[in-house]
């Protein structure tokens, strides 16, 4: 070591080793600390995971809700049910496996305002084992693009944020 640094801290070369005390203060200081911090976290984790501040899921073809159009309807079979959701953080949630409707290219249902996208949207999905596509109106039609099958098609995992 060189001259310099011994006159800076002449104790350089010993082993710092804290008292007990310093290690205990230490030890309840991130304690303290973690305590904190976790709190904290428990409490977001709490506002996003708390279900009282998420809406529903509407059915659609239920009483109230929007109805089927051009002849879609739920899949069955133990498959999802064609339904909507409004989050706590505003976006909005479809799932459901539909069939049998008129033509590709149609409405399925259409959401009402409140749970309606700013601008088209656009999703890659699946329907009846291939990729298709399905579209999102700013006017609410929740419509599968030209591309996909009436034999099935799956809506679930579409989430966007609400105008």
């Amino acid at each position: 070591m060189s001259e310099t640094m011994r006159e800076i801290s002449p104790s350089i070369d010993e082993e710092y080793k804290p008292s007990f005390p310093e290690i205990d203060k230490a030890f309840k200081d991130i304690d303290s600390n973690f305590k904190d911090n976790t709190s904290d976290i428990d409490a977001l984790e709490s506002d996003k995971l708390d279900a009282t501040t998420d809406t529903a899921w509407h059915e659609v073809g239920d009483s109230g809700e929007p109805a089927f159009e051009n002849s879609w309807v739920n899949f069955g079979s133990g498959e999802a049910t064609a339904a909507f959701r409004l989050d706590s953080d505003g976006f909005v949630h479809i799932k459901g496996v539909v069939k049998d409707g008129s033509a590709i290219g149609t409405d399925i249902f259409t959401l009402p305002s409140g749970y309606r996208p700013a601008n088209k949207e656009t999703f890659c999905c699946i329907a009846n084992n291939a990729i298709a596509r399905i579209q999102i109106l700013s006017t609410g039609e929740v419509q599968t693009g030209v591309v996909g099958s009436t034999t099935w098609f799956s809506i679930c995992g579409i989430i966007f944020k609400a105008a």
